[in-house]
C-alpha cells in the first residue's frame, strides 16, 4: 500500500484513523499540527487531513496556506464537516478528494484505496507539473521554515 500522512489534531480520532489505515496495510505517519505535517510531507505519498478549523469562518490564512502547500506536494484528502461551505475556499487547492464528516470509515478507506491505486499516474503528473517531486518537496520544506511555529491541536 502507501505511506500516508495523517493530519488530525484530535488524539482519539487520530488513533482511530492510524489503526484503520494501518489495518489496510498503509504505513501511517500521524501529525497533530500543520508544521509537523509539512515537515513530514516528503515521507508520504498521500495525505489525509482533518483541519482544526471545522467551518470556513474558523480558517485563518496560515491554515489555508498550509493546506494549499500540502495539496501541491501530495494527493490530499480533506475531511470536513462543511464540504459545501468550504467549496469556494478549497476549489482552487487541487485536493484529490473531499470527504464529509462525520464520515463513514469504510467510505474513507475506499477513497484512500482508490487514490492509492492511482498514485503512480498522479505522481507522474505532479512531476511534470512541478518540475519534479524533489523540487516540490524542497519548496515545502522552505515554506515550513518560513511559516514558523503553527498552533497546536485544538482543545
Amino acid at each position: 500500500m502507501a505511506a500516508v500522512l495523517l493530519v488530525e489534531p484530535d488524539a482519539s480520532i487520530r488513533m482511530l484513523l492510524v489503526a484503520a489505515l494501518g489495518d489496510e496495510g498503509h504505513a501511517v505517519k500521524a501529525a497533530d499540527s500543520w508544521a509537523e505535517a509539512l515537515a513530514a510531507a516528503n515521507t508520504a505519498r498521500l495525505a489525509v487531513v482533518s483541519p482544526a478549523a471545522r467551518t470556513p469562518a474558523e480558517w485563518d490564512a496560515g491554515e489555508a496556506a498550509a493546506l494549499a502547500t500540502l495539496a501541491r506536494a501530495l494527493p490530499t484528502v480533506l475531511l470536513t464537516t462543511a464540504p459545501d461551505a468550504f467549496g469556494r475556499r478549497i476549489a482552487g487547492l487541487g485536493l484529490a478528494a473531499v470527504v464529509a464528516e462525520p464520515f463513514d470509515l469504510e467510505a474513507l478507506l475506499a477513497t484512500v484505496a482508490a487514490l492509492t491505486a492511482r498514485l503512480p499516474d498522479m505522481e507522474r503528473q505532479t512531476a511534470r507539473a512541478t518540475g519534479g517531486l524533489v523540487e516540490s518537496r524542497r519548496t515545502t520544506r522552505e515554506l515550513v521554515r518560513r511559516a514558523g511555529p503553527q498552533p497546536g491541536p485544538r482543545p
